[in-house]
């Protein structure tokens, strides 16, 4: 995983302040970085690749159960709505990334 986001997973009151909706500020968080990388010319991708692979939304479906291409959401809703709170759908999401990753090293 990107060192950064394990720094953040590690403590993201530090990078998110209050604690509320941790997972909303987490994508809010990658959306802006994503935004920082497009303007600084690093890329064309709005995801860097050290954030979340191409395919992760593939991998996600397969792990949650979810059938994808059956509704026009991705892996961010699904984690969302698999969560039982922003808590859990941030740890959700970091417990997905991990597992994404061991599979593909």
């Amino acid at each position: 995983m990107h060192e950064f986001l394990t720094e953040v997973q590690k403590r993201p009151g530090l990078y998110f302040g209050d604690p509320e909706q941790p997972y909303t500020k987490l994508l809010a968080f990658m959306d802006g970085y994503s935004m920082g990388y497009m303007m600084a010319g690093r890329g064309d991708s709005s995801w860097p690749k050290e954030f979340v692979p191409h395919d992760f939304d593939d991998f996600v479906c397969q792990r949650l159960g979810v059938q994808y291409g059956a509704e026009a959401k991705g892996w961010r809703t699904w984690i969302r709505e698999c969560g039982s709170s922003e808590q859990e759908a941030f740890r959700l999401f970091f417990r997905l990334i991990e597992e994404y990753e061991r599979g593909h090293q």
